[in-house]
């Protein structure tokens, strides 16, 4: 089948409205290659129509703790650096 623009004669096609299709979003999806167990496919396959949305919710709601203990390491280590440079010898000058 030849999409409307080539098998329609251009007066009659410019004259269809426009139907616009999807709204563009925000922020767009990262397309990514990623192997998964078949047992998790199958489960989320199961849940019908949509299942890709709702793994993405649940991986979106598994980050929220992963990134909140990210930050606090990252603090730690932050501390025990400045922890470690307290505690390196001292010039006589800098007492």
């Amino acid at each position: 089948m030849r999409p409307a623009s080539e098998a329609l004669p251009p007066e009659v096609f410019e004259a269809l409205p426009s139907r616009g299709g999807r709204p563009k979003a925000e922020k767009r999806k990262q397309l990514v290659t990623l192997r998964l167990d078949p047992e998790v496919v199958e489960a989320f396959k199961a849940t019908g129509p949509g299942w890709q949305t709702r793994m993405n919710t649940i991986l979106a709601l598994a980050v929220r703790p992963l990134s909140r203990n990210l930050d606090e390491a990252e603090a730690a280590e932050r501390r025990q650096k400045r922890s470690i440079m307290n505690l390196r010898p001292r010039r006589r000058d800098q007492l």
